[in-house]
């Protein structure tokens, strides 16, 4: 699921491409780039050749069927494959530095926000726009370093607590939630995965961070 852009495409003598001038990530892809492994089926995106459907936000987790056919083929020759629209240009992207910091007894953790519109930062600021309805995040602590494959935040089994409507930067982990959790402010390193919130389309791309203790 992620994309990358490159710059060099080197072709060797078996027949295989060496890809150079990488960017990883792009268009909030970032959250993908180490789910990687060999041997993976790609598309290549050109621009001359690849197009874009366009869909009302009222689309999104509707099905649609698509079939795809070969050049001077009948559509009916191909199976028809079901898909379910996810709304994935508008999510939110991931949030970027992800940090902790102790405050007395409690641990602070605060992130900086990304948006997928207009992403010049405006001078004198600091932030980029927001793009969205309202500002809106969820954060999760987890027992030990999040699988994006096995974590679920509607499952409260897969992590150890969850820091919901929340409407900035940061959140508090107190002391005596810590001491719930079995969670030692100088011993333990934090597991935690943080979203933004979309009106639309609810959770945006994770942004995962495990921040070891200071």
């Amino acid at each position: 699921s992620e994309i990358i852009q490159f710059l060099t495409a080197t072709l060797n003598a078996n027949g295989s491409y060496t890809l150079s001038g990488l960017y990883r990530g792009q268009r909030g892809t970032d959250w993908a780039c180490t789910s990687h492994t060999a041997g993976e089926v790609f598309v290549l995106l050109n621009e001359s050749s690849f197009t874009g459907d366009s869909y009302p936000s009222s689309a999104v987790s509707s099905t649609w069927y698509y079939r795809a056919v070969t050049f001077n083929s009948f559509v009916d020759s191909g199976n028809a494959k079901a898909v379910v629209l996810s709304g994935a240009a508008l999510k939110p992207y991931p949030v970027a530095n992800v940090s902790r910091a102790t405050s007395g007894s409690n641990l602070v953790v605060s992130w900086s926000r990304r948006t997928r519109v207009g992403g010049g930062m405006v001078d004198g600021t600091g932030t980029v726009p927001l793009n969205e309805a309202t500002e809106a995040y969820e954060a999760y602590v987890l027992a030990a370093a999040p699988n994006l494959a096995t974590f679920d935040p509607t499952k409260p089994t897969t992590y150890l607590r969850a820091f919901t409507g929340l409407t900035s930067p940061p959140f508090t982990y107190t002391s005596s939630q810590m001491a719930a959790d079995s969670f030692s402010l100088s011993g333990s390193a934090l597991h935690v995965v943080v979203y933004q919130i979309s009106g639309t389309v609810n959770r945006g791309y994770p942004s995962v961070a495990n921040l070891p203790p200071k």
